[in-house]
């Protein structure tokens, strides 16, 4: 019988290989992430680093405001109402954050 048609299914040990790769790959990406500028690129200006940390703090303010605008119109609700709205509302509060900070990090900081 032939193997061509057959699906390989993942052992311990194949799973094990797969974990040690992502790993690796995992570790690599900060050495790419934080090499250094060529010199012509040179030091980037105030004036840019702040608009970063302008973008950075609005990020936060967002989202507080968000999650307060839901922790106030979710007011009065009963219990298990609200909780789901509230969960949702700190998910949302957080994925604006991490994308505040991707934004500052990917767009502000490893930039040359």
């Amino acid at each position: 019988m032939s193997n061509a048609g057959r699906i390989k299914v993942l052992t311990p040990s194949g799973i094990s290989t797969l974990v040690i790769g992502i790993l690796a790959m995992s570790v690599m990406e900060p050495a790419f992430a934080t090499r250094q500028c060529p010199p012509e690129f040179g030091k980037k200006s105030d004036g840019f680093m702040m608009v970063g940390w302008s973008l950075l703090l609005l990020a936060l303010m967002a989202g507080l405001a968000l999650m307060y605008l839901v922790v106030k119109r979710t007011r009065g609700w009963k219990l298990r109402h609200r909780l789901p709205a509230l969960l949702s509302g700190l998910a949302a509060m957080l994925a604006v954050w991490i994308g505040g900070l991707a934004i500052f990090f990917g767009g502000f900081v490893f930039t040359c």
